[in-house]
């Protein structure tokens, strides 16, 4: 009986393990995924903003010509 009951700890402990692992990995894949995504938004906004700038200069040459 106490063999079969630490031989189900085992097991136990060794599925945790690999759920915690399984886990881990997960969390790190979406961590990355996310920064990626901040960071691709990022540099899209910075060049909506450098369009946004140059439309305006072009706009304050027009008007000045």
């Amino acid at each position: 009986m106490n063999d079969k009951l630490l031989s189900s700890f085992k097991k136990l402990v060794e599925r945790s393990s690999q759920a915690d692992a399984q886990l881990e990995k997960s969390a790190t894949q979406f961590v990355e995924a996310f920064e990626e995504k901040i960071k691709s938004h990022a540099a899209e906004e910075s060049r909506i903003k450098e369009r946004i700038s140059r439309g305006s200069r072009i706009s304050k040459h027009r008007f000045t010509i």
